[in-house]
């Protein structure tokens, strides 16, 4: 998974990845994967890899069906930025159905 931040955006803002899950009541929960560099989930399968110039990518190694649903890129701007995608697994095969990029701002991806 990936997300794509302008140059600008990346020098003053924080880029997160969460994952989105349904929660009890009528709000999401999000589980905090990585902040920056840094990765914060307790599963080490996850990690963050950042490529020269604006790419951080969430890399999930050995993904299982229960890891399926929704995954938030999220950058700390006025007003935030959220690229969103779907992770569909089916076997050994990953699938990502949408990746749709909510924001005020043209500056990303």
């Amino acid at each position: 998974m990936r997300a794509a931040v302008m140059n600008v955006v990346a020098r003053c803002a924080q880029v997160s990845w969460v994952r989105r899950r349904a929660g009890s009541g009528s709000e999401d929960e999000l589980e905090l994967l990585t902040v920056g560099a840094h990765t914060y989930s307790g599963d080490p399968r996850y990690s963050v890899r950042f490529q020269y110039p604006n790419n951080w990518r969430l890399r999930l190694d050995r993904a299982r069906k229960k890891d399926e649903g929704v995954y938030e890129c999220q950058i700390s701007t006025h007003p935030p930025l959220v690229s969103t995608t779907h992770l569909h697994v089916n076997g050994l095969c990953l699938m990502f159905l949408s990746h749709v990029l909510s924001s005020a701002c043209p500056c990303c991806y």
